[in-house]
């Protein structure tokens, strides 16, 4: 009996004892679809805790002096604001649910010395966070990975008690949630922020915050079911008589019909464990840009100018000065043209190391939020987190590591528990490697200001990561050991019989894989391939996003790290499974009832050698043409210095010097260009897009805030009344 006669017979018996023999599996899935698609409607409510940090102010807790003018009795100045005898009020500013003391005379002004702009900047980073991640969970959510067996045979166990007992909650139940946080982001994103608005914000996120970790934990909820239901392959040839190895491969469908359940589990395990580590990155980074008076007050990762007042800060020249006579005008236009050049070659340089960031390896330079970066990536490799109250020392608790979390939640997921140990480890490498991909992919990104093309920077970090470790991870995946370590044993054969020892076997199979991946090795090139256009596919949607509203912050990405982890495992784990079926000849005994995208991707082009090899021309062709653009900058640079400034006619000679700084800036805007063209080769795309007509309104809930985000705005002073209505919010005394 083949596998889908087993397993649609086996679906077929369970579905006959709840509906009757005439119902058939399509027509039970359509009988119960309202039961197990909907459940119940809303945002559940959790409950937020807040606990106190560091104060945002120096002078918190110190007396304050009362301010009083003597005036003369009588005076119109007597009714004045200045002597009106006030002090200094504490007021508290909420991130992330930590609580940092203020006063209320540090709060007013467009940027530094006052604290307000940057608190309403940071929360705007924090709204961009959360929406990111709330938005991922309902991502991963609308993912089907099923096949028609798998989706089938999980209906009729959902039925009979063996998978989620209870309605699944579906993706349309995390829109109300993004609403909620968009209009807290519409609230911020204004041309004045007031206190109360500020307070009520850090409020509604955090509250966001703790209804999300509740219907994440319903709609994340591990089923009792597992893989152990499904039926095994058969397998051929001797192959079938090697114990554990051949029994192994024989189970891959259990594996494979629950890569939905794997990837839900692999989310929540992540997003669970390391959310609270990238906040309090993000956090502690936003905290020390306000007291240290940081400018600009929202573009904290990226860019940095030096605080007015800061020590060591030479004093600004006065403007020059020039003779209001022919010589005077010459000089001048002289003084003109060479700010010019400065300014043209400062922007050569800085295009031309955003060109090359990303094509790079080495990370010579840093941005200001390098170190709050790898503080967030830090929670993906273990060590300890408090959980709060940290008076507590039973809230010091050990972080998972990626490869170990990925581990237990593929275990989870399948309902195969514990892993087969080759398994394991081939699981804990890939999450490994998969770790590491997205930190040379973030902080390229962070170099480069989120710039650069990501499809090449994601071709490049994934290549390099995987070229020379995915043939190994087949052979250990299989059971088998790694090319070059297939040594035939000695002493297991018996001479005169037909009969071959048990490692001889293992040899004649790891020959058979090696043989297929020889004849095949395409199916390693479109993994590889499905993997980057996946994630570079994630990475530009949630750039396109932060661009479109001006808000270029690492918040966007940060909040999709835990999902990406989750896709990078099962994009590289999965497409393994089944080039392993194929490779032992039982592929197309599963058929189409599996998810396969590496399969229907190589059904989608019958040259895939030549379009892998068209990629691969493309990131050579962009490295090339990275250095040819900044040969012809530099060309148009020099000739800026060649030129000698006319004094007997300061118009001709100041229009010629410009002229050449506008072919600096061509130069420069050109090789941006020509470099992205180069590496995607997306020119007719481009044009397409360009061409594209006028989109509809956005729907509600699409995005972290409404509107372009508002750069110029003022927070204004609070006052008693203002202060004395918002109050303060109870700090927890218990774990959060």
């Amino acid at each position: 009996m083949g596998l889908l006669e087993s397993a649609a017979g086996t679906a077929a018996d369970k579905a006959d004892s709840v509906a009757g023999k005439d119902s058939t599996i399509g027509g039970l899935i359509d009988d119960v679809a309202g039961k197990l698609g909907g459940g119940a409607g809303g945002v559940p409510n959790g409950t937020p805790y807040y606990y106190a940090r560091e104060a945002l102010n120096d002078k918190l807790g110190q007396p304050q002096k009362l301010f009083l003018k003597p005036t003369a009795q009588g005076s119109e100045s007597q009714s004045s604001d200045e002597n009106r005898g006030s002090r200094p009020m504490p007021i508290e500013f909420i991130h992330f649910g930590k609580v940092h003391g203020d006063m209320n005379d540090t709060f007013a002004g467009k940027g530094p010395p006052g604290h307000g702009i940057g608190c309403r900047d940071a929360l705007l980073r924090e709204t961009m966070l959360l929406f990111s991640f709330v938005d991922a969970a309902k991502h991963v959510l609308e993912t089907n990975m099923q096949g028609a067996i798998g989706g089938a045979m999980e209906t009729v166990g959902s039925l009979l008690g063996s998978g989620q007992k209870s309605a699944a909650v579906g993706p349309e139940q995390f829109m109300p949630l993004l609403v909620k946080i968009q209009t807290t982001g519409d609230k911020l994103n204004a041309g004045s922020i007031d206190y109360p608005t500020l307070h009520q914000a850090g409020v509604d996120l955090h509250q966001a915050r703790a209804d999300f970790a509740v219907l994440c934990a319903s709609a994340f909820k591990p089923g009792a079911g597992g893989g152990a239901g499904l039926p095994s392959l058969p397998l051929p040839g001797p192959l079938g008589a090697v114990g554990g190895v051949g029994g192994f491969i024989a189970d891959i469908p259990k594996y494979l019909f629950k890569a939905q359940d794997t990837y839900k589990a692999m989310f929540q395990a992540a997003r669970a464990e390391y959310e609270a580590g990238i906040e309090e990155a993000c956090r502690a980074f936003s905290v020390a840009a306000i007291r240290d008076g940081r400018e600009p007050t929202f573009g904290i990762w990226f860019f940095e100018k030096e605080a007015a007042g800061a020590q060591g800060t030479a004093s600004p020249e006065p403007p020059k000065t020039y003779a209001d006579n022919p010589l005077g005008k010459a000089e001048k236009a002289v003084d003109d043209a060479q700010d010019k050049i400065e300014e043209a070659q400062d922007k050569a340089k800085g295009a031309q190391e955003s060109l090359t960031d990303w094509l790079e390896t080495s990370g010579a330079r840093t941005r200001p939020g390098s170190d709050a970066l790898a503080a967030a990536f830090a929670t993906l490799s273990g060590g300890t987190r408090w959980n709060e109250p940290r008076t507590d020392l039973k809230n010091l608790n050990k972080i998972v590591p990626a490869p170990a979390l990925i581990s237990r939640a593929i275990a989870e997921g399948t309902g195969i528990q514990p892993l087969p140990g080759f398994v394991d480890t081939v699981v804990r490498e890939i999450a490994k490697a998969s770790v590491a991909i997205l930190e040379r992919i973030y902080t390229n990104l962070l170099l480069a200001a989120g710039d650069g093309d990501l499809r090449v920077l994601t071709a490049l970090s994934t290549r390099e990561a995987l070229s020379k470790m995915i043939v190994d991870l087949v052979f250990k995946l299989a059971g088998f050991p790694p090319p070059g370590d297939n040594k035939k044993a000695e002493g297991e054969t018996q001479l005169g019989k037909v009969s071959m020892g048990k490692q001889q076997l293992l040899n004649k199979g790891a020959e058979l894989l090696r043989d297929f991946l020889t004849k095949h090795a395409a199916h390693l090139d479109v993994i590889i391939d499905f993997i980057v256009e996946e994630l570079s596919g994630e990475l530009q949607k949630m750039r396109g996003q932060a661009f479109s509203k001006d808000a270029r912050t690492m918040e966007i990405w940060l909040g999709r790290l835990p999902m990406l982890l989750a896709l990078q495992v099962r994009n590289t784990l999965f497409p393994l499974f089944n080039l392993l079926l194929d490779a032992f000849g039982l592929g197309d005994t599963v058929g189409q009832t599996v998810w396969n995208p590496v399969r229907d991707k190589i059904k989608q082009a019958t040259g895939v050698v030549q379009d892998v090899k068209h990629t691969k021309d493309n990131l050579l062709e962009a490295t090339e043409q990275a250095r040819e653009s900044g040969k012809k900058m530099d060309d148009a640079v020099s000739q800026l210095g060649d030129n000698k400034f006319n004094f007997l006619d300061p118009a001709n000679s100041a229009k010629d010097m410009k002229d050449k700084v506008g072919n600096v800036d061509r130069a420069r805007k050109d090789g941006v260009q020509d470099v992205l063209d180069k590496a995607t080769g997306a020119d007719e795309d481009k044009a397409r897009s360009l061409l594209a007509g006028d989109q509809d309104e956005p729907p509600a809930g699409d995005a972290p805030f409404s509107n372009i985000r508002v750069d110029d705005s003022e927070a204004i002073r609070p006052e008693k009344p203002d202060i004395d209505r918002v109050g303060k919010v109870v700090l927890g005394t218990e774990a959060a």
